[in-house]
């Protein structure tokens, strides 16, 4: 074996590796994003791609062995299709899919999402005290723009609202409650009520349905 084929070999090796962890990393948490109960993943990657990728760079450095093996010139096309294989990767991974990556965190647009929620509840209330309307409140969560998370790699249609009586605060407890519920919590004089979110922790990307907090904190929105 000559030594500019060699370095060529040792190239392709090094490019071939380059690929395989890079999207054998991303079909990685394409799966865990599929399979999870519950996901804060916007644009999670693409599991054809990342298989497609994978598929080839295992082809084309299985044809550029076999190339080497039966003593092709290191100027060879087929010692090319790796290097071309990476830098196609390259611009759909950044250019393509890249651009289409969300501005907010599923957390802050959550955050967000509670905000606005609570401020329509508040033109619901009347005499000072708040809204009970199971149906209104709906009606308010139905406004609001989709939920940023995934179950079992499904995006959210909508926030669905529940109404709880008898509170003292925002709610603690929220087992069975669906990712995507916003839990409305009315305080038994019906002056105030909290509304909170059945979704992630904000430092976690993947969980079982849990309250919406931050740093150990429940996030929630008051209405009064």
């Amino acid at each position: 074996m000559s030594r500019g084929l060699g370095r060529r070999l040792a190239t392709n090796a090094a490019l071939a590796l380059l690929l395989l962890l890079a999207e054998g990393r991303q079909l990685q948490l394409a799966l865990r994003t599929q399979r999870a109960p519950v996901s804060a993943v916007l644009q999670p990657p693409s599991l054809l791609f990342a298989g497609m990728v994978l598929g080839l760079t295992v082809a084309a450095l299985g044809l550029g062995l076999g190339a080497a093996l039966q003593g092709y010139e290191p100027s060879s096309r087929v010692f090319r299709l790796l290097p071309i294989l990476l830098a196609v990767t390259v611009f759909v991974e950044v250019f393509v899919r890249g651009s289409t990556h969300p501005l907010m965190t599923p957390d802050r647009e959550l955050e967000g999402a509670l905000g606005q929620f609570a401020a329509q509840a508040r033109t619901l209330g009347s005499q000072g005290q708040v809204s009970r309307d199971g149906l209104a409140l709906q009606g308010a969560a139905d406004a609001l723009p989709r939920p940023p998370y995934r179950v079992r790699g499904v995006l959210l249609e909508r926030y669905r609202v529940e109404v709880r009586g008898g509170c003292a605060g925002p709610a603690e407890a929220v087992a069975g409650a669906a990712a995507g519920t916003l839990v409305y919590c009315v305080a038994p004089d019906s002056k105030r009520a909290w509304v909170g979110a059945v979704a992630l922790p904000a430092e976690e990307q993947w969980g079982l349905p849990q309250i919406f907090t931050r740093a150990g904190t429940a996030v929630f929105a008051e209405v009064r």
